[in-house]
């Protein structure tokens, strides 16, 4: 990835093996909450911590992890309708986790959508989201998305539409070769095929009254064989010019949203060759053992000729090898969980220019490569120049007043402050857990006084999720044998399940905290509990409060 100048990389999952070697190496990460988990995720803050606490605080900052995905097109899942209800809820849990501990102003939460959430439609400008989850769902999500500063990620392919419909619409349309507009909608006028499927959206998102929700191209891409159309020229000529379109200083934008920076992965890194034959398998630009399709200007400086030239003389495809196939290494799609029927590799980010003015606050304002079960999208970015890598411990980014993108190219190196009632900063593998300083009477039930209720919220208290369960057990052995109600969490309890520790210890601490704070009780626990505002409640398993 470095060779191809990407500096970041979209993950479709958060598997540690592959976190781990993408740690010092200087790319952003946007990982991922896959579509079977979002359930459990969203059925808890303490589920979501948990994630957190696995997915994130044990890689971040080693792992420059930039964004969260929270389920991948789920709602063109009918199989699955029931976890559409539960994609904003589990959003918000993960949102809350990551303000807990400072990192909602670098991590942003988002989810991606496919074009077939919209209504078919005969212009950009008419389009809407399709009647099942305009109001339920999609009003909600981007609530949340506007509310949070977050991106709308969209997976755009004009490929599809193109070769639905090959014998009435011109390939130049589909490839950015137009001489003259295709499409005039309302005085707008539309000379490539992705621009008017991003303002179909736009359009869409305006009906439900969020017109300023910014948007992210999370897939797009052409492949190389494999269906009609599919072939290395078109394929190298479209990649290449969406790079040329996004580096694009200043910014193009689309007409309905002109000289605006729309951040762009490409799909995929990776040739998918565990696919069945056609088109899903071959949209990599490398194959399953890192060598290139075809050459990928990723820099947007190369001319059409000079890409084509470039192109021709490369080796036609290699046979798959057997051990490439069957056991990929990481970096090449080796997950062990279920991939997408069409997923084929991780999307790469198109940076926008280092000069751009509108480039502000864009949480993804560089290439970004990303890394799924099978090959991945990518996108094209500025020459990449990793830092030194560090024989020290990482170090937690500094506190600051204006945030960076959460795509920053390089994080700071000082330790983050902590959030209001979580003195308990983000944990690291090389960073070990430090109790607080035993004091004669361990566990106190009258410690220093406990933050006040701020105004108009309710107060939890609830076990830090970075705390080993050793230490854990110990205090909440302590709270249920100081008057907690523990009988909750015993088996065929209403609150046993999630049966972790974490879950169980911030119940038995919530409960005896709630008995005693109006006597000076305190949410401290030996400095293994943290006070929260939004309620852990989920499902049969009520947590007390008063106020």
């Amino acid at each position: 990835m470095k060779a191809l100048k990407i500096g970041r990389v979209k993950l479709y999952d958060s598997d540690p093996e592959v976190l781990s070697a993408l740690a010092n190496s200087g790319l952003s990460v946007v990982i991922a909450v896959k579509n079977e988990e979002i359930p459990t995720v969203a059925s808890s803050i303490l589920n979501a911590d948990e994630w957190v606490k696995r997915s994130v605080l044990a890689h971040y900052p080693a792992t420059r992890i930039n964004a969260v995905t929270v389920g991948n097109e789920i709602l063109t899942d009918y199989n699955n309708r029931d976890r559409w209800s539960k994609l904003v809820p589990a959003m918000q849990n993960i949102h809350s986790s990551l303000v807990r501990w400072n990192l909602n102003k670098r991590i942003k939460v988002t989810t991606t959508v496919a074009m077939d959430a919209l209504n078919s439609s005969s212009a950009p400008s008419l389009a809407r989201f399709r009647d099942d989850i305009a109001e339920s769902v999609m009003k909600p999500l981007l609530r949340f998305m506007s509310n949070s500063k977050s991106f709308y990620f969209v997976n755009v392919y004009p490929y599809f539409a193109w070769a639905s419909n090959a014998n009435k619409v011109p390939v130049d349309y589909a490839i950015f070769g137009a001489a003259k507009a295709a499409v005039e909608d309302g005085g707008l006028k539309y000379t490539d095929m992705l621009s008017a499927q991003l303002d179909a959206n736009l359009a869409a998102m305006e009906k439900l009254g969020y017109p300023h929700v910014k948007m992210a191209i999370s897939e797009t891409g052409w492949p190389a064989s494999g269906g009609p159309g599919a072939n290395v020229d078109l394929a190298a000529t479209y990649n290449r010019r969406v790079v040329v379109r996004m580096l694009a200083n200043p910014p193009l934008g689309t007409p309905r949203r002109p000289s605006t920076f729309v951040p762009t992965y490409l799909f995929a890194l990776f040739d998918a060759y565990n696919k069945k034959h056609g088109t899903t398998r071959n949209w990599g630009l490398l194959y399953p053992n890192g060598s290139q399709v075809y050459p990928v200007d990723m820099t947007g400086k190369l001319t059409d000729s000079e890409s084509l030239k470039s192109i021709r003389p490369f080796p036609a495809r290699p046979t798959p090898i057997r051990s490439s196939i069957s056991k990929p290494s990481p970096l090449t799609g080796s997950y062990p969980s279920p991939v997408p029927s069409y997923y084929s590799g991780p999307p790469t980010l198109v940076n926008p220019p280092a000069a751009s003015p509108s480039t502000d606050n864009i949480p993804f304002s560089s290439p970004i490569p990303s890394a799924h079960p099978n090959p991945h999208p990518t996108s094209p970015v500025p020459p990449y120049s990793p830092s030194p890598i560090s024989t020290s411990p990482p170090t937690f980014p500094p506190p600051i007043v204006n945030y960076p993108p959460p795509c920053m190219p390089y994080p700071p190196t000082t330790p983050i402050t902590t959030p209001p009632f979580a003195p308990y900063p983000p944990s690291n593998p090389t960073v070990p857990y430090t109790p607080n300083p035993p004091s004669t009477t361990p566990y106190s039930p009258y410690p220093p006084s406990t933050p006040s209720t701020p105004s108009g919220h309710s107060l939890w208290c609830v076990a830090k999720p970075t705390v080993p369960n050793s230490v854990l057990e110990q205090a909440m052995n302590y709270a249920c044998g100081a008057g907690a109600d523990c009988k909750s969490i015993q088996p065929n309890g209403l609150c046993f399940s999630p049966d972790t520790m974490v879950a169980h210890a911030s119940f038995a601490f919530n409960s005896y905290w709630q008995k005693n704070k109006g006597i000076g009780g305190t949410c401290d626990f030996g400095g293994t509990a943290m006070v929260i505002t939004m309620d852990p409640s989920y499902e049969g398993c009520h947590f007390d409060v008063n106020n």
